[in-house]
C-alpha cells in the first residue's frame, strides 16, 4: 500500500481543529480528535457519507455532526473561526520553527511574543537547533513535488554508494510522509541500515559532508 490517505477529505479539516486545539492547550479535546482522526485514517475505505463513520470506534455524535458537515458543504466552519484566534495564530506559526514544539511554542505566547522577528531580537530564547531553523525558517516552509523528492533521493543513494566502505554494504529507504504516499513533503526522510549489522562508524557524518553543496 502507499499509505495514502483515502479520508483526507475529513482528516484534514479536523486536524486543524486538533491543532487549533494543542494550541489552545485544551489537552481532552486534543484527545478526542486524534482518536477520531485515527479511526478515520485507518479505515481502508472512503467515506463518502456519515451513515459509513457511524460504526467507527473513537466517532462520537459530536464528530458524526461535523462529518456530515464536512461531506454536505466541503469545509467546517469551526475550522475557519479557530483559525482566527490569535494565540491559534502564532503559536502555530511558532510551532513551524525547526526544533520547536508546541509547548515551546506556547510558552512564548505567553511571554509576549508574537512575531517571527521578535524571536529574532531575542535568540537567546532559542536553543542552538531552533535558531538554525529560525534562520531558514521560510526554506522549510517549502512543499517538494514527489518528482522533486525522487530527484533528490537519486542523489543520496548515489552518493551513500560512493562513499561506502563496500558497495551495496548500506541500505537506504525513503520513509516519511513520501512513504505515506503524500502529494508534496516537507522534506526528504531516509532510513540507513547497514546490511551486515555492523557498527555505522560515523558513515552519516560522511555522507552529509559529501552532500554540502550538493543540491
Amino acid at each position: 500500500s502507499s499509505g495514502e490517505n483515502l479520508k483526507k477529505h475529513l482528516t484534514e479539516p479536523l486536524e486543524k481543529i486538533m491543532n487549533a486545539y494543542e494550541a489552545l492547550k485544551d489537552k481532552g479535546r486534543v484527545f478526542a480528535y486524534r482518536k477520531a482522526i485515527t479511526a478515520l485514517k485507518t479505515y481502508p475505505k472512503k467515506i463518502e457519507t456519515v451513515d459509513e463513520a457511524k460504526a467507527l470506534y473513537g466517532i462520537g455524535p459530536s464528530m458524526k455532526q461535523k462529518i456530515q458537515e464536512i461531506l454536505t458543504t466541503g469545509e467546517l466552519r469551526q475550522a475557519k473561526a479557530m483559525s482566527k484566534n490569535e494565540r491559534v495564530q502564532v503559536v502555530e506559526m511558532f510551532a513551524k520553527i525547526w526544533g520547536m514544539g508546541v509547548e515551546t511554542a506556547n510558552k512564548l505566547y505567553e511571554q509576549g511574543y508574537r512575531t517571527l522577528d521578535q524571536l529574532r531580537e531575542n535568540q537567546h530564547l532559542l536553543t542552538n537547533w531552533q535558531k538554525i531553523g529560525l534562520k531558514y525558517y521560510d526554506d522549510f516552509q517549502h512543499r517538494y513535488t514527489r518528482a522533486e523528492i525522487e530527484e533528490m533521493w537519486g542523489i543520496v543513494k548515489a552518493k551513500v554508494d560512493e562513499i561506502s566502505e563496500v558497495k551495496g554494504l548500506y541500505e537506504a529507504t525513503v520513509v516519511g510522509s513520501y512513504r505515506r504516499g503524500r502529494e508534496t513533503c516537507g522534506d526528504l526522510d531516509v532510513c540507513f541500515t547497514r546490511k551486515d549489522g555492523g557498527r555505522h562508524n560515523g558513515f552519516l557524518n560522511r555522507l552529509v559532508k559529501s552532500l554540502k553543496g550538493t543540491f
